[in-house]
């Protein structure tokens, strides 16, 4: 069930890096990690933007990739936006409950991974061990801050997007999962070099980077049967293996 935050919601601050832009809005509203909002600016356009935190202000991150994104992230504190949401189907976060859980991202991927250790911070104790792995070039991103946060409290690694990802892990393979979350040509990437380290229900896959509307009305982001904006923008390997058959 969809329920909508009210529209005129007031932005509290924003923070912009060369292609990202970091915004934060007077709202506050439940949503499962890997969730979206719609976010619009009468006669301006609108965009899909993922949640990655509701700690204090409602936090949305996002590449500065179109034109209405550039227009977003120019926002002054005090200026009114539109939100409604939260949209899509988003982790299977209880599933995750007692088992060990591995977080990878390139990129603009890891403010979905951030909403996930968020939830894993207020919750702790129904998870085992969280391993984070990130593409290098966010340590000196807008997430910097976190990642320090991240380094003490789980294990943190990074990789390089040129070379093929080395993932060792001995947990028992039943207790086990893993989420990618980047660019879709990325996750698609990686997904085949570690699959068989995981049961293919326990990989979960964000293709978010695909979506461009939140009704399926473009079609940019259809895979098969399936439109990430209506269908996902979580899927499991299994589910979105069966499509590309």
């Amino acid at each position: 069930m969809i329920t909508f935050l009210n529209k005129q919601n007031t932005v509290k601050e924003i923070i912009n890096s060369e292609n990202l832009a970091l915004i934060k809005v007077n709202a506050s509203k439940k949503f499962i990690p890997g969730q979206f909002f719609e976010v619009s600016i009468k006669g301006k356009g609108s965009t899909p933007i993922s949640v990655s935190s509701n700690s204090k202000y409602l936090e949305l991150i996002f590449p500065k990739n179109c034109d209405f994104r550039k227009t977003l992230s120019q926002c002054k504190p005090g200026d009114i936006i539109d939100l409604t949401g939260p949209h899509g189907n988003g982790y299977p976060i209880t599933d995750f409950f007692d088992k060990n859980l591995v977080l990878i991202a390139e990129g603009y991927g890891v403010s979905s991974i951030k909403s996930i250790i968020e939830y894993v911070d207020f919750a702790r104790l129904k998870f085992k061990e969280v391993k984070i792995i990130l593409s290098g070039c966010l340590k000196n991103s807008l997430f910097a801050d976190d990642i320090k946060k991240w380094e003490t409290n789980y294990h943190l690694s990074f990789f390089e997007l040129d070379k093929e990802l080395d993932l060792n892990i001995d947990w028992d393979i039943n207790q086990r999962v893993l989420v990618l979350s980047g660019s879709s040509k990325w996750v698609d990437s990686v997904v085949e070099q570690i699959k068989d380290k995981f049961l293919e229900e326990n990989i979960w896959l964000n293709y978010e980077c695909k979506m461009q509307c939140t009704d399926g009305e473009c079609k940019e982001c259809a895979i098969g049967s399936k439109y990430v904006c209506r269908d996902g923008p979580i899927f499991s390997y299994k589910e979105i293996n069966k499509e590309k058959k």
